[in-house]
C-alpha cells in the first residue's frame, strides 16, 4: 500500500519537467475518469464475490470485463483526437475483452481429489487409520487460491496425495456457528491452514500460508 501511494509522487518528482508537455485537461480527462470508474466497479465485484453464489461468481467478473471493454471502446470519441490516448484506449479495451473471454473459456483444472469435510468423514478416516490432508480455506483468501493453482495442481503432489484422505474445509462464513465449531476443534487461527495427519490420528505438520509444490512434497514425504 505504501508503494502504491508513494510511487506516483516519486514519478512526478523525477519527471516534473515533462508535466508541462501533457495535453491540457479536456475530453481525454473525462475518458480517464470513465476508465477508472469501471476499474473501481470491477474491484467492487471482486471483493463482493465471496458473498455471491459460486454459480454466478465464475461468470460475473469476466462478463463485466467484456462489457466494460466494449463500452469504453465506443465512449469518449472526442478524446480519440489525442493520438497517444487513442492508442492506449484501444490496447486497454482489447486487453479487457481478451482477458474476460479467456476467463470464460472452459479449461480442465487439475487438483488433488478433495472431499468436503464432514464430521462423519473425518471420524471414519480416523477409525480406519487413514492419513489425512485437511485444507482449511476461504473464498476471500488469496494464498488459498495460490495453493490451489500452484501447489495442489502439481502432478507430483496429486500423485502423492492418493495415499491420503484429502478433506477441504470451507471457512468462508467466519461468523457461522458451524465454522466456529470447526475452528475451535482444530485450533485454526487463520487461512490458509493445512493439517497433515498421520495414520495414528496425530497432527504431524501444520502449514499456515503458501508453500510451493516442492516444499509441500517434502512435508508429506515419509508420513506413516
Amino acid at each position: 500500500m505504501a508503494v502504491g501511494l508513494g510511487l506516483p509522487y516519486l514519478v512526478l518528482a523525477l519527471f516534473s519537467g515533462k508535466i508541462k508537455n501533457l495535453p491540457r485537461a479536456g475530453f481525454w480527462m473525462d475518458a480517464v475518469k470513465h476508465i477508472f470508474g469501471f476499474i473501481l466497479l470491477g474491484m467492487a465485484i471482486y471483493f463482493a464475490e465471496p458473498l455471491l453464489p459460486k454459480e454466478v461468481v465464475k461468470y460475473l467478473l469476466p462478463v463485466f470485463m467484456i462489457i466494460a471493454g466494449i463500452i469504453l471502446f465506443f465512449m469518449d470519441k472526442k478524446a480519440n483526437e489525442i493520438f497517444g490516448f487513442k492508442v492506449f484506449k484501444i490496447l486497454f479495451t482489447a486487453l479487457l475483452v481478451f482477458v474476460g473471454a479467456y476467463m470464460l473459456y472452459p479449461t480442465e483444472k487439475k487438483s488433488i481429489d478433495w472431499e468436503y469435510y464432514t464430521e462423519s468423514t473425518y471420524e471414519s478416516a480416523l477409525d480406519n487409520n487413514q492419513k489425512m490432508i485437511i485444507d482449511f480455506y476461504a473464498d476471500w483468501c488469496i494464498p488459498c487460491k495460490e495453493l490451489d493453482a500452484l501447489t495442489f495442481s502439481n502432478d507430483k503432489v496429486i500423485l502423492a496425495s492418493k495415499d491420503f484422505t484429502n478433506l477441504k474445509v470451507d471457512m468462508t462464513k467466519t461468523l457461522s456457528d458451524e465454522t466456529e465449531k470447526v475452528r475451535k476443534k482444530f485450533n485454526i487461527k487463520g487461512m490458509p491452514t493445512v493439517l497433515i495427519i498421520d495414520s495414528n490420528g496425530k497432527e504431524v505438520k501444520r502449514i499456515t500460508g503458501f508453500v510451493n509444490a516442492e516444499e509441500f512434497l517434502e512435508m508429506i514425504d515419509g508420513i506413516k
